[in-house]
């Protein structure tokens, strides 16, 4: 009878992959929304706590009412002047690091890859303690409140993070490096920018050497809220990207040769794609 029995085709779209690939994009759904959860309730809890406790009808008025920190209402000032700056530039600094680690993992299919492994935060250390050691003026250890400054740690900072990753990508093109190469390539440019640093400190003053080094500690209440857009904005621009090349993104998990048999641009997408989180991952880390 087993021999007998027809064989009925699969529905279009409800085959064993697509199934599995929609359990799988249920599940990631399901941790996004549980993860979002989660942000909102230490978002509530990290208003509330402090050396100054603050109760949920006390939070809410400052938050209804932020004309109020202007009069000098305790609440409101701790809400949108320590508390609510904070909260907002860790989230958001969270949210670009995270997309720039997910972009390098997926185009150099390397689970070690991330903005750390290809020194981008050992460029942005080295390039804020040449502004920091190396630059007369007391300008160039803060930014003043302005959205950007060149002349400033963080201005430095950029631009050291950002040296780092072009200058590997511009190798991984001309030698023409695998994957793997590129990580190895980032790892020692890091070691290299960290060797920088430690060399720049040795001829430091007091005073600059522990500016230099409190900088590195990094802090979530330093940039102002020009500049804690800026870094929500690049992350938007990373998660739009993502959003945007999903498919060649999944193409390009199964290895170049299927992506290339199936119209994607390996090289375009990989290069677009590093650049992004390079200057993601660089604007989170000059400002925090």
């Amino acid at each position: 009878m087993g021999m007998n029995r027809p064989i009925v085709p699969a529905r279009s779209g409800v085959g064993p992959a697509a199934a599995g690939y929609r359990a799988a994009a249920a599940r990631n759904r399901a941790l996004l929304a549980a993860g979002f959860f989660l942000l909102l309730l230490l978002v509530g809890a990290s208003l509330s706590m402090g050396r100054f406790p603050l109760s949920p009808g006390q939070i809410l008025r400052a938050l209804l009412h932020p004309e109020e920190a202007a009069t000098g209402s305790a609440a409101s000032v701790v809400i949108w002047n320590l508390r609510l700056p904070r909260i907002a530039a860790a989230a958001a600094s969270g949210a670009a690091l995270g997309l720039s680690g997910m972009l390098t993992q997926t185009l150099l299919r390397n689970p070690l890859a991330s903005p750390f492994t290809l020194g981008v935060s050992q460029g942005a250390a080295f390039g804020a303690a040449v502004a920091i050691v190396l630059l007369p003026g007391q300008a160039a250890g803060a930014d003043g409140g302005r959205l950007w400054s060149l002349g400033s740690a963080s201005g430095f900072a950029f631009l050291g993070a950002c040296s780092g990753t072009l200058l590997i990508l511009a190798l991984a093109r001309l030698r023409r490096l695998s994957p793997a190469a590129v990580v190895l390539a980032g790892v020692a440019l890091g070691s290299l920018f960290a060797s920088g640093t430690i060399l720049i400190q040795c001829f430091a003053s007091e005073e600059e050497l522990a500016r230099a080094v409190y900088w590195t500690f990094g802090d979530v209440g330093r940039p102002s809220w020009a500049q804690t857009g800026l870094i929500a904005a690049s992350a938007a621009a990373a998660a739009a990207y993502c959003l945007a090349r999903r498919w060649s993104f999944n193409a390009l998990d199964a290895g170049d040769e299927s992506a290339l048999a199936v119209g994607v641009r390996v090289q375009r997408l990989r290069l677009t794609g590093m650049v992004l989180a390079a200057l993601t991952a660089s604007t989170a880390t000059a400002f925090c």
